[in-house]
């Protein structure tokens, strides 16, 4: 929600509640490690506080890598059931 805030973007809030919504469920959230689950919110401070100081480059680096490295987690989660 931080991130939809700050980052005041109607598009952007609409595509993560969405896709959270869709790929982030429960079944996947039970499978996922904590390790993982940290690493996840690491990366929610790091866009925030992009978005905060205003750093659209650093924020979008930062939005990029997460979703690449979420979306690979949740490949793998797939892939092993």
């Amino acid at each position: 929600d931080a991130i939809v805030t700050a980052a005041q973007n109607t598009r952007l809030a609409d595509l993560i509640f969405a896709t959270g919504n869709f790929y982030f469920n429960q079944r996947t959230a039970s499978q996922t490690s904590s390790e993982s689950f940290e690493r996840a919110q690491l990366e929610h401070e790091e866009i925030v506080k992009a978005l905060l100081r205003g750093d659209a480059d650093a924020a979008d680096l930062a939005m990029r890598n997460h979703v690449l490295r979420a979306m690979n987690v949740w490949l793998q989660t797939v892939d092993s059931h």
